[in-house]
Parts: C-alpha cells; structure tokens; sequence
C-alpha cells in the first residue's frame, strides 16, 4: 500500500515534513521541520509556523519519531 504524500493544503498541526535546511550549506540538505500551527492562524492553509527538529541523539530529554512519522 503506497500512503499518499500530503499537499501543502493538507498540512496539518504535528505533521513532520522535510523541507530544506537553513542551517546547512548544502544546497540539497534537508531538515524534519513539524507543523505547531492551527486553523486559528491567521494565514492557515497559505502560511505555516513550524520548528525545526534535530537529529541529534545525544541529548537524554529529547522525543524520538518514528521513520513512519515523516510526511515527505
């Protein structure tokens, strides 16, 4: 079964995307970024505020995700 890739409409609070990643120099480095936005913001389904995650292990507090949690 091939589960279907969001649309930038279907974005939803706590989807985890790739996109591309600020921090890195490479042109093609990406980053998981999860959507904390809701249908209260003003600009819903156009803009999205989102939060960078890391990959880092190292630090002992930090929330795993699964692979399966990543919207592509």
């Amino acid at each position: 079964m091939t589960e279907r890739v969001p649309t930038f409409d279907d974005l939803k609070r706590g989807h985890v995307v790739l996109a591309p990643d600020p921090f890195k120099s490479d042109t093609d480095a990406t980053r998981p970024w999860v959507v904390t936005n809701n249908e209260s913001h003003p600009f819903d389904n156009q803009q999205y505020v989102v939060l960078a995650l890391t990959t880092q292990t190292w630090y002992d507090e930090r929330v795993p995700l699964d692979e399966d949690d990543y919207r592509h």
